[in-house]
């Protein structure tokens, strides 16, 4: 007698795996739940809703991959403050905060209601602070435009320009030095290992690695080096290049065509990133601690290169990353699968995801690749090409799962597990191309059904139905006293 009918089991696992069944509002960085993610990497921040209870609510729905403040005081207006506006609660509520939590920094964050209704959330905030002894910042999400990841983008602007700048009128700036960000959470990792380390071996001194863990006086050293380092385009270090002379200098450049440029992955970009980074700080860099630094990681990588080179891949909907991997590697990209249906979601329009697609295929024959294009394909077609192509692995999607091809006979692995997005020089392709001889040597599992990326806490569950399962059992506790 058969216990589990392993047809139906697979169907049904196909599913969990291939589709995160939530709204795209539990993992984008928006005006809430990001500036919430970035509040939470500072020690003793406070922030205070200024809206609806609604909006508030909106913090149950975070599935962004890093901890937000979770926990957090709220106007809470009635259909009152609707009409006539909230700026007494406001100043109630700022003052009351301040009294039960004393905490380092007060951040209001506004939201729609508030936005309309017109509050002076600024008149509050100064009112409030003649009473208050800690810094009141306010963001109400408009300081920066059409900038992605509003949220935090925004309130680490209103942070700098409401503390940072004022507090910081007579500092000198220091020639080599340097700050460092992270995105937080579990990205970013070689930023604090090989970047850290290359730019002291470089001859710069690296003064502190933000946001994550840093008090809030340690904020204002953002105006105290030479150069802020970060990942991608961030309005705040513009802005403080614009007032205060301290340089900007942005590793990814998700605009840039030529891989090489965009991605800082590998010993040569990291190499050229060092000496442009280096000359905005006014030191020349030592080349030769630079070569002992990487001596080790090149013969590693280079161990690696020999195993993989000339591995046939299909890369499927990537940004960028897993091709240069490929093409650092010595692997063949015999094929490149996109559904565009995602794109769109991202905001592209044809022209632009054509575009888009053309500039990889491009860029990927100036180094003698000519990978088979597979776009918006039913899946059944896709197998059959991979097949043909006796191609050895497929690297998947972010949000798509290597589950689905392995039950059609294909090794796959997911570009998550290759962890190469906001990372940084060899580390990332060295971690990358051991997990990626692991999977080959492994193979397709011996039961796919089961071959699901486990969540830590609820080891029975996926990771990411894991995650749902804590958000709605959090979503039901009450606030403790």
């Amino acid at each position: 007698m058969k216990i589990i009918n392993i047809p139906y089991v697979s169907e049904i696992a196909s599913k969990i795996t291939e589709a995160f069944p939530f709204h795209n509002a539990a993992c984008i960085d928006g005006k809430i739940l990001g500036a919430l993610w970035a509040i939470y990497q500072i020690r003793n921040v406070l922030p205070i809703i200024h809206g609806p209870i609604g909006c508030s609510w909106q913090r149950k729905f975070a599935l962004m991959g890093s901890e937000i403040h979770y926990w957090t005081p709220c106007t809470a207006w009635s259909e009152t403050e609707v009409v006539y506006g909230g700026e007494e609660k406001l100043y109630k509520a700022i003052v009351e905060a301040y009294e039960k939590f004393k905490p380092k920094m007060i951040v209001v964050l506004t939201t729609c209601a508030s936005d309309m209704v017109g509050d002076d959330v600024e008149y509050v905030v100064d009112r409030a602070r003649k009473v208050v002894k800690c810094p009141i910042v306010y963001s109400t999400g408009d300081k920066v435009g059409k900038t992605r990841q509003v949220g935090s983008q925004d309130v680490l602007y209103s942070i700098v320009e409401q503390y940072v700048v004022p507090n910081c009128e007579n500092v000198e700036i220091e020639d080599g030095t340097v700050n460092l960000m992270t995105i937080g959470g579990e990205y970013s990792r070689s930023i604090v290992t090989e970047l850290e380390g290359v730019l002291k071996a470089a001859g710069l001194r690296v003064n502190k690695i933000y946001f994550e863990d840093r008090e809030v006086e340690e904020l204002l050293e953002l105006a105290k080096v030479r150069v802020n380092v970060v990942p991608y385009y961030q309005v705040w270090a513009r802005y403080l290049s614009d007032v205060k002379g301290v340089r900007d200098f942005v590793l990814i450049n998700f605009e840039e065509y030529d891989l090489e440029k965009a991605y800082p992955l590998g010993y040569e970009a990291a190499i050229n990133k060092i000496f442009e980074i280096c000359k905005l700080a006014n030191v020349e860099p030592d080349e030769k601690s630079l070569e002992r630094f990487y001596k080790p990681m090149l013969d590693r990588f280079e161990k690696i290169k020999r195993r993989v080179s000339g591995l046939k891949v299909c890369i499927e909907n990537d940004w960028g990353t897993c091709m240069l991997f490929a093409l650092k590697l010595g692997l063949k990209i015999e094929a490149l699968v996109f559904w565009t249906e995602q794109y769109r979601g991202h905001g592209y329009s044809e022209s632009s995801i054509k575009m888009m697609i053309d500039g990889y295929v491009q860029y990927l024959r100036q180094y003698g690749q000519d990978p088979e294009v597979i776009v918006d394909e039913k899946f059944e077609n896709v197998i059959d090409k991979i097949k043909r192509r006796n191609i050895d692995l497929v690297i998947t999607g972010w949000w798509s799962k290597p589950f689905k091809y392995h039950k059609n006979g294909v090794v796959a692995i997911s570009s998550r597990n290759l962890k190469l997005f906001f990372e940084f020089g060899l580390t990332p392709l060295i971690n990358a191309g051991e997990v990626l001889i692991k999977k080959i040597e492994k193979g397709i599992p011996t039961n796919p059904v089961v071959d699901i990326e486990i969540n830590e806490k609820l080891p029975y569950l996926s990771k990411r139905w894991g995650e749902l399962t804590l958000l709605f059992h959090l979503n039901r506790y009450e606030k403790p006293e």
